[in-house]
């Protein structure tokens, strides 16, 4: 079987994890900024993810997204606690119903979906 190169001509960067928003940068294969906005977070998780899915459309229609490139979620944290971090926890649910939304809404759309690890995001996507 012969493997696959992922070559990304317009990719939208999201960064689920962040603290007041959800920041959103769209690049082209050179490393050209084309666009930057975010999603509030606020609100009720449901209303988060399809203003999410709402702004994702948006940037779709102006700049033909063909990749996505998401920050992968941690299924554990480095120590363990009696009572787990209540932010921790809301990132854990929070980042996997976004990332589950756009794997539902584009998965067909889209042509590459991608979730990467913490150090790879901050390579491949902060440089």
């Amino acid at each position: 079987m012969a493997k696959e190169k992922i070559e990304p001509n317009i990719i939208l960067s999201i960064d689920v994890h962040s603290y007041r928003n959800i920041p959103m940068c769209v690049t082209n294969s050179e490393g050209n900024i084309l666009s930057i906005t975010f999603v509030e977070k606020q609100g009720s998780y449901h209303t988060i993810r399809m203003k999410i899915i709402d702004m994702i459309n948006i940037l779709r229609q102006q700049f033909k997204i063909d990749t996505i490139i998401m920050e992968q979620n941690k299924l554990f944290i480095d120590k363990i606690d009696r009572h787990p971090d209540p932010i921790v926890y809301r990132n854990i649910v929070l980042g996997f119903s976004i990332e589950i939304a756009v794997l539902d809404f584009y998965y067909k759309s889209i042509k590459n979906i991608l979730a990467l690890p913490l150090k790879d995001w901050r390579n491949k996507v902060l440089n």
